[in-house]
């Protein structure tokens, strides 16, 4: 049993920064992603004021107290905040 935890363990120590490599992440006070600008893997964003006004073609994980997202996202939406 304490094999199979350690092994799942290490597992999960390699596959999760692969997984965030192919992430874009941006963080602060008022982050954005504008117009002209396009998201090609999983977009994580959060802040004080969010906007997310360009296309992102993997998941949108967005958090903060004011969210804005105006447009289109190909896979999965989280958004959590005071107003969505």
């Amino acid at each position: 049993m304490t094999r199979t935890i350690g092994a799942g363990a290490v597992i999960l120590l390699l596959v999760i920064p692969m997984l965030l490599a192919a992430a874009e992440v941006r963080v602060g006070e008022q982050p954005s992603l504008a117009s002209d600008e396009k998201i090609t893997n999983d977009f994580y964003i959060a802040g004080g004021n969010v906007t997310s006004s360009g296309p992102v073609t993997g998941d949108l994980i967005a958090a903060g107290g004011n969210v804005l997202v105006s447009s289109p996202v190909t896979q999965d939406v989280m958004v959590g905040g005071g107003s969505v």
